[in-house]
């Protein structure tokens, strides 16, 4: 259980800032890319 544990907390960590990186360069992205 500490493995399901610690790799959610590594994938909400490693999550958060793709988001945030995801959110300013999607609407720039060509359409193929956004409804990927």
């Amino acid at each position: 259980m500490k493995k399901l544990i610690l790799i959610a907390a590594f994938t909400l960590l490693f999550a958060f800032p793709v988001q945030a990186q995801a959110a300013d360069v999607i609407p720039q992205a060509p359409p193929e890319y956004t409804h990927g």
